[in-house]
């Protein structure tokens, strides 16, 4: 059970930087190859190769709604990540900032609810 948290963490914290992975660089002819070829063929990749994505809508909900609520507290005790979020993507550092924060407490409770639930998959099982 340990290694299939960790296979559906990775899967997780992969598609995480394949959608955000554009924010954290400026000019085209980085953002052209990588809107265009690699996130499809990386989203591809991930559908064939990681049905450890596809987790039961509960689990995935626990895990995003207790994401939301720690962000939002994290809001009202840092000044400088509520501007992160608040205006995400206009500056570069303070979106790497948010970005590093979301993903990071969305990958804390990927596993954490794992925990509780015992079992992400009870609907593909």
């Amino acid at each position: 059970m340990n290694s299939q948290i960790f296979k559906m963490a990775s899967a997780w914290a992969l598609l995480y930087a394949v959608i955000l992975g554009h924010t954290l660089y400026d000019g085209a002819a980085f953002n052209i190859p990588y809107l265009t070829m690699l996130i499809p063929l990386v989203l591809r990749s991930i559908i064939v190769n990681f049905p450890s994505l596809a987790i039961d809508y509960k689990y995935l909900f626990a895990t995003s709604f207790l994401t939301a609520i720690t962000v939002g507290a994290f809001m009202f005790i840092t000044p400088d990540l509520r501007n992160g979020v608040e205006e995400y993507g206009k500056d570069k550092n303070q979106t790497r900032k948010a970005t590093a924060l979301m993903v990071g407490v969305f990958m804390f409770y990927l596993v954490m609810v794992s925990f509780i639930m015992k079992n992400p998959y009870s609907s593909f099982n």
